[in-house]
């Protein structure tokens, strides 16, 4: 998931915006320092990026990550992940604070934009997605957090891991693979290993 952009983007298609992220939501539980790290990190291609900040999204959301940790943390991503301004993984910055209600956070994502760090461009970032976020923040803020209403808004926007997945998982590794010494490809080998996170 580290390799060119492009052929990340042909390998995943649309994947990388659902499925990947569900994915990583079924095994990433206790995870949530690990996904915010490979979301911040430079070397990874913005796909996989976003797919972890999504997932550690998610985590917030589920009470992993405190409020005031999430509001600290995402405060610092435009320092911390050293993005190109016309990145799209601003956008799943956005998402993440309109998502988990941060309105705190406006004036961070207002300075960004008026400073040029965040570049607005028909190749980025539009003015649409700027209005998505302000709606996207104020529904987060405004949905009913009743069990029922809470699990339909996540189900909505996404936030819906595999169910069971993590064992699942570990039963095909068993199924395919078995031995200690593995002579399976890297991406196989993964699968096997129970600190999984521990590769990245």
């Amino acid at each position: 998931m580290t390799q060119h952009s492009q052929t990340v983007g042909e390998f995943l298609g649309d994947s990388v915006a659902d499925t990947i992220p569900q994915v990583l939501m079924s095994t990433a539980h206790a995870q949530a320092g690990r996904c915010w790290n490979i979301a911040i990190s430079r070397q990874h291609d913005w796909l996989v990026r976003e797919a972890f900040l999504r997932c550690w999204t998610y985590l917030a959301l589920m009470g992993e990550v405190s409020r005031v940790e999430a509001t600290k943390m995402l405060r610092s991503f435009p320092k911390d992940g050293g993005l190109p301004a016309d990145s799209f993984l601003w956008t799943g910055w956005l998402t993440a604070i309109a998502d988990l209600g941060l309105d705190q956070l406006v004036p961070v994502v207002e300075e960004t934009i008026a400073t040029g760090q965040l570049e607005m461009n028909s190749l980025a970032i539009l003015s649409s997605d700027i209005d998505v976020f302000y709606n996207d923040l104020h529904e987060a803020n405004s949905v009913q957090r009743t069990p029922e209403e809470f699990t339909k808004w996540k189900l909505r926007k996404r936030y819906t891991p595999f169910s069971e997945a993590y064992e699942d998982f570990f039963r095909a590794a068993r199924h395919v693979i078995s031995g200690v010494n593995s002579t399976a490809a890297a991406g196989l080998r993964a699968a096997e290993d129970p600190n999984v996170f521990d590769s990245f």
